[in-house]
This record gives structure tokens, C-alpha cells and sequence, in this order.
């Protein structure tokens, strides 16, 4: 059942002939927000202070890009002082919004030197000293009986300040993919908006601003007679058919997918996972332009795998996006790796994961839990040896190690879905996860206390359990919290 539930709250030197030597890179030297920073205020600035002066003209919105999970590109123009960029925002971020911010080597110093591009995230939201009364579920109007491997996220793709809802999966033996508008807090049909889009089960829905005009575009993929992985533009509120620019994309199921910018160019990318009749596959596929192109080589080490969950993440702090995936492969064996970015092509990680339990009908998630400005992991699964279990990993200087009994209170679920986000408003990132713990089906938070998870009591109690799921925090109704869509 479908519920959402109201919170109590290198440069090189070259003399050839006539050709002028490349200037050294420039570098930003310090940010604001800082990386991987949590309850960041969702009127923060965000400011770059570089290594020499800036040259005006080279900063855009697509080379200095602002990208928010719920809304895409912010299109405010920064200002630029000197040695500084600063972007102030024009609409408030919503509370648990993951930002991306990317700078893209168009973007140049005075003397023409081009810039090393980077990218660093922070999360938005409020910290403050509150009473948390728990979950309340509320009569939200949406389908109920949900199945098939359903997928869910928020987005304000019309702009207007609040939280929509997009889904897919299976109601009875109808497939579909449907989108609803929050109208003050309440949630309505979007009438022809969402018209175009085809029904799929066991699949995936994500929103990005893939053409950077400034809102929501939808990618997705799954089942319906034949696997699918479509995007659909947002038209000014009404999603269209995009033409020819997903035609190169493999249409899976048992997939996930994620929108990020690997080669720092301004434009979002896409990853995606799941099984297409060839077998387990993983793509990256380049953004050249709004058309989506084959990655050629850059991701070639990408195991393949269905029944699987991705997430991009810079886990290594060097300003561009490593790829963390598990899931079933061709073999078939269960699979949980993390692969670096090394200049646009994702290479074996090394030994930095092999504590990392391989997992199937999985999902995972990219946070600092512990507030030491790298990411950590949190990935459930069901494996061969282990069963269902629910796993952090903490970063260790790059590699990831046992959080020993940070972890201990969390139940282990597969067919499961987990999503980090700061309920209680603390300052730190809390758990929630759904899934099968092989007697139920569970929906539990559980509260970050200090760097250990503790069950949340009470709080958790009108939450549902539900299995081959979805789940997601957002702020539905703006009044500053965290609430559950599941």
C-alpha cells in the first residue's frame, strides 16, 4: 500500500611549432557549503574561492552548475568577485535535498587558464532542538496495492514550491507509472501530465534536469511485455516523449538507475543496471548535448548485474563520481563493488571494497553518517552465506571497513529499499528501510545516536511493512521535517 506519513516533524607544456603552451589548471581551494555536509540552511550561498581570479564571462549556469535532487538545474546566475564564485539561490532548497554543485573547465581564470573540473554535494535542511512525535499516516489519495517491484520519488516538477510524487509498478495486473501533483499539501491526479508515460514493473523512476532548462525530466525503466528505459522531457508541466534521445539506451528490468554528471561537464549522465534478455547488464551513457550516447570504454569494468541497486558518490573526495552497485550477475553470484573515477572511466576499486558483502535484491545509498566529510555506505541484500542483512560500511581514508556495532540494531531485509535522511533534525543522517526480513515484511527508522543506530521506539509504529518497495524522505508539506513516502 502506498502511504505517506507526516512527521511530528594536468596540464602539460607543449613547444611545437607555432602552438602556444596550455596554461596550468586552476583549482578551487575552498567551498562553502563544505562536502558532504548535513542540515545545511536552505537559504545557504554557496560560495568557491579559487586559486586566482575568475574571468566573469566564463561562469554560467552550465559551467558553474547547481543542481537540486527535488528541483534540477537552479538557473540564478552567480556572481563573481575576484577570486570568488557565489551562487544565492533564488528559491529556498527543501528540507533532505541532496545538492550537486559542478565546475566544469569552461570556466577559466583572467589569463585564460582553464579550471580543474570539480564537483562536491551537501545535503539541505534544518537543525534544531525539537520533540519528535512520530509518523503519522495520512488518507493521501493514491493507489493502493502497489506490487511488482515499485519505485517512488519526489520532485517539484511543476515549480511551484512543493513535493510531487512520481511512481510505477503494479496495481492487480495492470502495469503503470503514474504522477501526482501536491496541491497544498494534498495530493491530485496530474490530469494529462503524465499521459505519455508507459506502466513498467519491477523498475525504476528518477527525476533530472537533463536538458538544464531548468525542471524535471523523468527517466524510466522496467517491464511491460518487454523491458524499457525511456525518458520523458517535462514540457512546460506535461511529460512528452523525448524523442531520439534515449534510442541508444538498453531497456531492463530488475534495473535502477541514477542521474549524475561523471565527466563534469555540466550535463547529467546516466547509470543504469538490470537484466535485458542478453543477460545482467551496467551502462553509463554520456550526455552529449540532450541525447544520450554510449560511454564507449568508461565503463567497460562495470560488472554487470540485475536485481540490483546503483548510486553515484565521490568517495574519494576528488571532485567527480565513483560508482557503487550491487546485485546478481551473469555467473550468477552475488556482487557489492565500488569503482573510481579516474578521469572519466571507472576503474576496479582495488581493495578499498572488499569488505563489502556481495548482495541481490538489494538496495543501497551513498552518507556521512558519521559527519567526518567522506562518504559512507549503507547496503541491505539477501546473500547465499549471510542471508538478508543490512550492512553500514564506514570510510576509512578511502577504504571501507566494518562500523562494528554501529550497525548491530538494524534488521537485515532484502527485496528491500533504504534511504538516508535527518528526521529528527540533529545534524546527523538517520535510516530508513523497508523490505523482507524472511518472516515479514518491516518499515523501520532508525535514529543516528552519536554514530550508532538505535531503534527509533515508537516513532516508527503507524509505518507500514512492505517488501519489494520503495521508500523516500521529503518534506511534503514545507514545515521543515522529514516525511516518509513508502
Amino acid at each position: 500500500a502506498w502511504s505517506v506519513l507526516l512527521a511530528g516533524v594536468g596540464a602539460a607544456l607543449l613547444l611545437c611549432h607555432a602552438t602556444p603552451a596550455q596554461a596550468q589548471s586552476i583549482t578551487i581551494t575552498d567551498h562553502e557549503p563544505v562536502t558532504n555536509a548535513v542540515g545545511v540552511d536552505v537559504s545557504a550561498p554557496i560560495t568557491s574561492s579559487f586559486d586566482t581570479a575568475v574571468q566573469a564571462s566564463t561562469v554560467t549556469t552550465r559551467t558553474f552548475a547547481v543542481r537540486s535532487s527535488f528541483r534540477g538545474l537552479y538557473t540564478d546566475t552567480a556572481t563573481v568577485n575576484g577570486d570568488t564564485v557565489t551562487l544565492d539561490p533564488s528559491r529556498d532548497f527543501f528540507a533532505g535535498e541532496q545538492v550537486q554543485v559542478v565546475g566544469s573547465a569552461a570556466i577559466s581564470s583572467t589569463g585564460g587558464a582553464p579550471l580543474a573540473p570539480t564537483q562536491w554535494g551537501f545535503t539541505a535542511g534544518e537543525v534544531t532542538d525539537r520533540c519528535v512525535g512520530g509518523f503519522t499516516d495520512i488518507d493521501a489519495g493514491l493507489l493502493q496495492g502497489m506490487s511488482d517491484g515499485s519505485s517512488v520519488a519526489w520532485g517539484d516538477y511543476d515549480n511551484d514550491g512543493d513535493l510531487d510524487l512520481l511512481f510505477a509498478g503494479a496495481s492487480g495486473t495492470t502495469r503503470i507509472a503514474r504522477l501526482y501533483r501536491n496541491d497544498g499539501g494534498v495530493f491530485v491526479d496530474s490530469g494529462t501530465a503524465d499521459n505519455a508515460l508507459i506502466g513498467v514493473g519491477w523498475g525504476h523512476v528518477a527525476w533530472g534536469d537533463y536538458d538544464n532548462d531548468g525542471d524535471l525530466d523523468i527517466l524510466l525503466t522496467g517491464w511491460n511485455n518487454v523491458g524499457y528505459a525511456k525518458i520523458y522531457r517535462n514540457d512546460g508541466g506535461v511529460f512528452v516523449d523525448s524523442g531520439t534521445t534515449d534510442d541508444a539506451l538498453i531497456g531492463v528490468w530488475y534495473s535502477s538507475v541514477a542521474w549524475g554528471d561523471y565527466d563534469n561537464d555540466g550535463d547529467l549522465d546516466i547509470l543504469l543496471t538490470g537484466g535485458d534478455a542478453a543477460g545482467p547488464v551496467t551502462k553509463v551513457y554520456r550526455n552529449d548535448n540532450g541525447s544520450f550516447e554510449d560511454s564507449g570504454t568508461a565503463d567497460d569494468a562495470l560488472t554487470g548485474v540485475s536485481s540490483s541497486s546503483v548510486a553515484w558518490g565521490d568517495y574519494d573526495n576528488d571532485g567527480d563520481l565513483d560508482v557503487l552497485l550491487t546485485g546478481v550477475d551473469a555467473s550468477p553470484s552475488f556482487v557489492a563493488k565500488v569503482y573510481r573515477n579516474d578521469n572519466g572511466s571507472f576503474e576496479d576499486s582495488g581493495t578499498a571494497d572488499d569488505i563489502l558483502t556481495g548482495v541481490g535484491m538489494s538496495s543501497v545509498a551513498w552518507g556521512d553518517y558519521d559527519n567526518d566529510g567522506d562518504l559512507d555506505i549503507l547496503l541491505t541484500g539477501v546473500n547465499d552465506s549471510s542471508g538478508e542483512l543490512t550492512q553500514v560500511y564506514r570510510n576509512d581514508n578511502g577504504s571501507f571497513v566494518d562500523s562494528g556495532t554501529t550497525d548491530d540494531a538494524l534488521t537485515g531485509v532484502a527485496w528491500s529499499s533504504v534511504a538516508w535522511g535527518d528526521y529528527d533534525n540533529d545534524g546527523d543522517l538517520d535510516i530508513l528501510l523497508t523490505g523482507d526480513d524472511n518472516i515479514n515484511s518491516i518499515a523501520k527508522v532508525y535514529r543516528n545516536d552519536n554514530g550508532g543506530f538505535v531503534d527509533s521506539g515508537p516513532i516508527d509504529d503507524a509505518l507500514t511493512g512492505v517488501s519489494s518497495s520503495s521508500v523516500a524522505w521529503g518534506d511534503y508539506d514545507n514545515d521543515g521535517d522529514l516525511d516518509i513516502l513508502l
